[in-house]
């Protein structure tokens, strides 16, 4: 078919596509109607039809056979297997995995690791004790259940936990202040204070 004409297929073509599609290769199909490859899959698509199971086996057990004779013929096939048999890439060689290898254990590198993370708490703690705010996220004071509730109730009744502050609630005005509240924060540590930055 020439290019850029638009194939029709007549009814007796897509009787005999149906009919011979499932059985035969693609190739002998495009030679007698005269068509491409994709064409061939959308008239397939079309009238519903595939390959049967039975000539996809054929059809791969051949190209099996080809292969493997190809490979014979020219030595191919086999020099690669060869040169490729116990072959490791050099940058992954340290990787492997080799038989009663255990990982080493660097005991100095995680002592020195225990003992930094020893004095970042030891520091962090100090700086809570004088009130002097934390440098990192950790968590060095414990905290009871009672002590965590207390300033969950202070905080829904409008006291207010500044960032970067520890133990310490702020009240924005004196008419909502709660002085049994406030008895209880200070029995846990908690100090109370004016929200305008008095201490």
């Amino acid at each position: 078919m020439a290019k850029g004409v638009k194939f029709e297929p007549t009814a007796e073509q897509l009787r005999w596509l149906a009919e011979n599609y499932p059985c035969t290769k693609n190739a002998e199909l495009c030679a007698a109607l005269g068509i491409g490859g994709s064409l061939l899959h959308r008239l397939a698509r079309r009238l519903g039809v595939r390959k049967s199971a039975e000539f996809m086996r054929l059809t791969q057990a051949e190209a099996a056979r080809a292969a493997q004779l190809l490979g014979r013929a020219t030595g191919r096939f086999r020099r690669q297997s060869e040169a490729m048999k116990g072959r490791v890439l050099p940058h992954l060689r340290p990787y492997l995995f080799r038989p009663g290898h255990k990982t080493e254990v660097r005991p100095a590198t995680r002592a020195a690791a225990i003992a930094k993370l020893g004095e970042m708490r030891k520091a962090e703690r100090r700086r809570v004790m004088f009130g002097l705010p934390q440098r990192t996220r950790l968590r060095v004071t414990a905290q009871s259940h009672r002590k965590v509730c207390c300033r969950y109730y202070m905080r829904r009744r409008g006291y207010v936990e500044l960032p970067g502050e520890h133990n310490v609630l702020r009240y924005p005005s004196q008419e909502m202040r709660r002085p049994r509240a406030e008895a209880n924060a200070a029995r846990h540590g908690i100090r109370i204070l004016p929200l305008d930055g008095g201490q």
